[in-house]
C-alpha cells in the first residue's frame, strides 16, 4: 500500500499512527493496531512503539535502567536501548517528581555500544533522581 497522506485510512484514519506502519504489521482494518493497544503484550502500546520505531507485533521493548556508579559519589549511569536510526532521544532528570521539574540533563557524558546509550550523570545529588527518555521522530 502507498498512502500519501500519512493518517487517513479507513479504521486507521485520525488515530494518529503512521497508516502505512499499521497495514505493515497488522494488515488492514485490524482492531489491534489501535493506538492504546499492546499488541504482543509487552507492556508498551502501538503509540509508544511507533515513536520508539519498534515492531508492535514480537514483543521487543524500549528498556531503561539506571544504577550508582561504584565507588564515584555524586554519578550515575543510565542506560537505554535500543536506538533506532531517524529518532531523537533527550534524557531528562527530576529531583522530586513535582510537575513542572523535568528538565534535560546536564553535566554529563554518553556512550553508544551497538543499540544502547549509556549516559553518565556526572552531577547526581547522591540522594535519589529519577530519569527518562523522550523519543522524537522528524
Amino acid at each position: 500500500m502507498l498512502d500519501t497522506i500519512p493518517d487517513n485510512y479507513g479504521m486507521y484514519a485520525g488515530d494518529g499512527l503512521s497508516d502505512n506502519w499499521q497495514v505493515q504489521y497488522f494488515g488492514s482494518n485490524n482492531p489491534k493496531a489501535g493506538p492504546t493497544v499492546d499488541a504482543d503484550g509487552s507492556g508498551q502500546n502501538n503509540l509508544f512503539k511507533w515513536i520508539a520505531g519498534l515492531n508492535p507485533v514480537d514483543g521487543s521493548r524500549f528498556t531503561a535502567a539506571a544504577s550508582p556508579i561504584p565507588g564515584q559519589p555524586g554519578k550515575m549511569w543510565f542506560s537505554f536501548s535500543p536506538l533506532v536510526a531517524g529518532r531523537t532521544y533527550t534524557v531528562e532528570n527530576n529531583d522530586t517528581l513535582l510537575p513542572g521539574a523535568w528538565h534535560a540533563l546536564t553535566g554529563f557524558s554518553q556512550s553508544d555500544s551497538g543499540t544502547t546509550r549509556t549516559v553518565t550523570d556526572n552531577t547526581a545529588p547522591g540522594t535519589h533522581r529519577f530519569y527518562r527518555v523522550l523519543i522524537g521522530m522528524p
